[in-house]
């Protein structure tokens, strides 16, 4: 439920995410991408290559209509030149701004390099922005333009690579090379393999040529995925097999027809072809992340709408945009994306008990923020995932029934699928259908874990009949909770959890687990229960059924269960 592909700032595509999920036997994808990423927002248009380095600073672009008042306090976007990752064996290289000589302004940027090493060398530099604000998805009908200076002759070519997403079958990367050269096609088509295609543009040596690409027409025609791409990256650069080679860039525009709800109007067609083609279902949500990181999940909430809205809305204002539209909200990756904050070093017990203290007080005082769902289910996400489950087990305990879920939030095709971070949520419902799945998140009927390691089932009910999720409103001391789990993998361990606290390991031994646990009812309680592999690699999780003898707090009409 939290995945991203051609649409986000990955490498991933649409179609190997639903290969990956054929392949695990998932029933749904529910797409995820950045809304302000389809949008376009704050998103770069040009660069002229003005700065007197290699990283220069320019305003952030704004749509016309924005009210800038309202988007005060933006930094400015950082554009950088950096490398290529592929760049070959070179010599005598330059890479560098320049007032040699320039179409627009006083700069361009200018590339020289010589081969060091047998057959083509390339020699790149990659033009990226602040949060990746150069990319775009070719479902958006992408083309680019720039000009080009160059002398290139029959032994070297000045070259624009555009690197595209991962496809099935073998998950690799496309690439495009536009290239200004008098080299023979033959000796082109030898730089060109099932991925890299290159594509040969007229051109007048010595001087300034302004040259137009269709990327998404050339990824459909030359069959590396068409729209089903995202430019990752757009390198500038030269390529050449012996003599210096020079070139000069000014002017680099990126166009494109398709943003916002119109492009999701684009994703929701893809998603109905994938659909048809795999087998696996495809609803396309997307993730409210300019400013705050949470996922809508409904069938009518709208895009935010970021003229009106510049900065962006904040936890609670997009709880409250997502609540009013219908729909039910998750709270993501609690403890950061990739990097740990500054204030927490990972390694240090001490750290790590005060940054999750940090989070348990913020999310108590707001309420998660009114969200529905928050994010559990990472074996690893800056924290491991005991950091998780005790800050989930805190809210449960502070009166706040947040339903835990399972995610990847795989931007790739490759990663976070078969391993690592790959967790899904298993959702006990009628059906398959937006509204059933959105009702059983609203019950907490869920449980999550590891797709590939646990093919079973798992529930979690009381002797009254109560499930997982409930809040069950009881005045007896007692009540008695009944776990039963299907098809665990040998070696599994698992164990209740009762107000936070793990009761005593059990090995069944074998792939099915029966257990009932008497839980004193007469103060509030919480019970859940969890597996782990034989090597103590997290696998599956259920949500709690709460216990509380009276009235606490506001519980939702789908959860709250009256038990005399």
């Amino acid at each position: 439920m939290h995945v991203h592909a051609s649409m986000s700032e990955g490498v991933g595509s649409w179609r190997a995410a639903n290969v990956h999920a054929k392949q695990i036997g998932l029933d749904v994808l529910w797409w995820s991408d950045h809304d302000w990423r389809m949008a376009y927002h704050t998103y770069n248009r040009a660069f002229g290559f003005e700065g007197p380095d290699l990283t220069t600073a320019v305003p952030t672009y704004y749509e016309p209509g924005t009210d800038l008042r309202a988007a005060a306090g933006n930094e400015p976007v950082t554009i950088t030149l950096a490398p290529h990752k592929f760049n070959g064996h070179v010599k005598d290289a330059i890479a560098r701004t320049t007032t040699q000589r320039a179409t627009e302004g006083t700069r361009s940027l200018e590339v020289v390099a010589a081969a060091a090493g047998p057959g083509w060398q390339p020699y790149l530099y990659e033009i990226d922005s602040t949060r990746r604000r150069m990319k775009r998805s070719l479902a958006s009908k992408v083309t680019l333009s720039f000009a080009a200076f160059t002398d290139a002759g029959d032994e070297v070519m000045a070259a624009v690579r555009v690197d595209l997403s991962q496809q099935p079958p073998d998950m690799k990367a496309g690439a495009l090379y536009y290239v200004l050269t008098q080299v023979a096609d033959a000796d082109l088509k030898t730089l060109e393999d099932a991925h890299t295609k290159v594509i040969r543009l007229p051109f007048e040596p010595g001087s300034w040529n302004r040259v137009n690409v269709d990327v998404t027409r050339d990824a459909e025609r030359l069959q590396l995925g068409g729209i089903d791409n995202a430019i990752v990256a757009v390198s500038f650069g030269v390529v050449t097999r012996g003599p210096l080679a020079r070139a000069f860039f000014d002017d680099y525009r990126i166009h494109h027809e398709l943003q916002g709800e119109r492009l999701r109007e684009e994703a929701r067609a893809m998603a109905a072809r994938y659909q048809k083609e795999y087998g696996v279902i495809n609803y396309v949500g997307q993730e409210l992340s300019f400013q705050a990181h949470m996922n809508p999940i409904g069938e009518r909430v709208p895009m935010i709408d970021y003229i009106k809205h510049p900065a962006g809305l904040t936890a609670r204002e997009t709880s409250d945009f997502v609540h009013a539209n219908g729909g039910i909200l998750s709270l993501n990756h609690i403890f950061g994306t990739n990097r740990p904050a500054p204030e927490l070093n990972p390694k240090d017990p001490d750290s790590v008990r005060r940054f999750e203290d940090a989070r348990i007080r913020e999310l108590t005082e707001n309420r998660v923020y009114g969200a529905d769902i928050l994010e559990v289910g990472y074996p690893t996400r800056v924290l491991p995932m005991t950091s998780f489950l005790r800050v989930w087990d805190a809210l449960s305990a502070a009166g706040i029934d947040v339903v835990g879920n399972g995610t990847s939030d795989t931007h790739g095709s490759i990663i976070g699928w078969y391993d690592g971070n790959n967790f899904v949520s298993w959702v006990w419902t009628r059906s398959a259908s937006m509204a059933d799945i959105v009702d059983g998140f609203r019950r907490g009927d869920v449980y999550f874990g590891d797709p590939v390691q646990f093919k079973g089932t798992l529930t979690l009910t009381t002797d009254d009949g109560h499930r997982m999720g409930s809040v069950v409103l009881t005045r007896k001391p007692e009540h008695r909770v009944n776990v039963g789990i299907e098809g665990l993998p040998a070696g599994a361990r698992v164990r209740m959890v009762t107000n936070g606290q793990a009761g005593a390991e059990d090995t069944p031994g074998r792939p099915v687990f029966e257990k009932q646990l008497r839980v004193d009812t007469s103060t509030p309680a919480f019970v859940r229960v969890e597996a782990y592999t034989a090597e103590g690699r997290p696998l599956v999780f259920s949500n709690p059924i709460y216990f509380r003898p009276e009235p606490s707090g506001t519980v939702s009409a789908y959860k709250r269960v009256l038990c005399p």
